[in-house]
């Protein structure tokens, strides 16, 4: 071919590629945009807006409208960006439009914030508690706070105080405040309908009794545990025999009790001994392995907790627990996965995947696999299948400077389709079902 006729062609090869380009171009799905939920609550959980369509090197750019509240935070690639709802709650629902932008292209998407569900008043509590400043945080913290409550069998309940109070009480709403006398040492592990109490006595450190206390009044050693060793780490074994760490229990509709232990998940069986469900100790001995930034899925000992901070078990036994910012799950065979949540400390309802927990502290769960976290405030619900949504919002935050009393430390599952939570002031609940 000779140099003119090259020459001749490319005219022809330019017109082809630009004829190729805008077919392409033709072929581009065009901008959409996707949310987890068409519906904030105010006070609540952010939700992920995506944005598809285009290349998937074209860059999308996210802006509130005018008018709009709360916060927009883009991903790294643009294609998605979390909305979080403004922690302010008004008694009626507005709209706020959010607007991404791809090259021409504008898509908006409006979102519709509810107001969170209104909680209702179980029983007034005594204010014995004391807030005192904090010169390190900032945070003013408590002292002599309700630690532990549950249905005294009779439409009250039995609430027990930290230190420096140590009472245990009934309560009702309506009723005067009746001290139980002889039971102000002892904590509440949890408790059934009927009255039934499991209640923990004593340290770690110096042994432990946990005992069954029958509506009628009498209690029943379940186990014992000896002194805690910290140079061989807690020990499994019959009752006074097994030693534990730092253990937060809980239990089932079979009277089997549980044990958050350190970075070990530890049942107690119904003759007091005790064994090792899934962990490998990490932290909890001086020549025990440091703990993993996260937690690390498998089986028995194989699994890893890195900060554990709660546990539930749902009536068949199956265990839930925080773990940091993660909710993990515990068969009674040991397997430990991780039902929902991720390494950044932020409030996001989704699918398992993508949902995101700022600072979890106390959960529940019911008989058909939901598992209720009490989240910064809020009560989020987690379905077996690993969704999350948020229930309520406003109920009582940790980092609220200003009133540490409200604080909603405690959830428990209560009747007729409820979640129950204490505060220092007050027992309160929410409707879930």
């Amino acid at each position: 071919m000779t140099k003119f006729s090259r020459l001749a062609l490319l005219p022809l090869a330019a017109a082809l590629a630009a004829s190729l380009t805008a077919c392409n171009t033709n072929d581009l799905k065009p901008l959409t945009v996707q949310a987890t939920s068409s519906t904030v609550m105010q006070g609540g959980s952010g939700v992920t807006l995506n944005a598809s369509g285009g290349r998937k090197s074209d860059k999308v750019t996210w802006r509130l409208l005018p008018g709009a509240t709360g916060t927009l935070t883009p991903s790294g690639d643009t294609r998605s960006a979390v909305y979080t709802p403004p922690a302010d709650v008004t008694a009626t629902a507005t709209t706020t439009s959010i607007e991404a932008k791809m090259g021409d292209e504008t898509q908006t998407f409006a979102l519709k914030l509810q107001p969170p569900p209104a909680s209702e008043l179980v029983a007034s509590l005594p204010a014995w508690w004391q807030a005192y400043p904090n010169g390190t945080s900032g945070k003013p913290l408590i002292q002599g706070e309700p630690r532990g409550f549950a249905p005294d069998g009779n439409g009250g309940y039995y609430v027990t105080y930290a230190a420096p109070v140590l009472k245990f009480v009934r309560v009702k709403a309506g009723a005067d405040v009746a001290e139980i006398n002889g039971l102000g040492s002892q904590g509440i592990i949890g408790g059934l309908k009927d009255g039934t109490l499991y209640l923990t006595e004593g340290s770690a450190a110096q042994g432990l009794t946990i005992r069954k206390r029958t509506p009628d009044g009498k209690s029943t050693v379940l186990t014992r545990t000896a002194a805690y060793d910290s140079k061989q780490g807690p020990v499994d074994g019959v009752s006074g025999a097994a030693t534990a760490y730092s253990p937060r229990f809980a239990f089932d509709s079979n009277g089997n009790l549980y044990a958050l232990d350190g970075s070990k998940v530890r049942k107690i069986a119904q003759d007091g001994s005790w064994s090792t469900l899934a962990g490998d100790g990490c932290d909890m001995a001086s020549s025990a392995p440091k703990c993993p930034d996260a937690p690390v899925p498998g089986k028995g000992s194989s699994a890893r907790l890195a900060i554990p901070v709660a546990i539930a078990s749902d009536p068949a036994g199956t265990l839930y627990v925080i773990d940091g910012s993660y909710i993990l799950k515990v068969t009674q065979a040991g397997d430990v996965t991780i039902l929902a949540g991720g390494k950044e400390d932020r409030s996001v309802d989704g699918d398992s995947g993508s949902a995101r927990f700022e600072l979890p502290n106390s959960l529940a769960a019911d008989s058909a696999g939901n598992v209720y976290v009490m989240d910064e405030g809020r009560l989020r619900r987690i379905s077996s299948s690993g969704t999350v949504t948020t229930l309520a919002a406003g109920l009582g935050a940790f980092r609220d400077l200003a009133h540490p009393e409200l604080y909603a430390s405690r959830v428990r599952m209560g009747d007729n389709g409820t979640v129950e939570y204490l505060r220092a002031v007050d027992i309160r609940r929410v409707k879930v079902q």
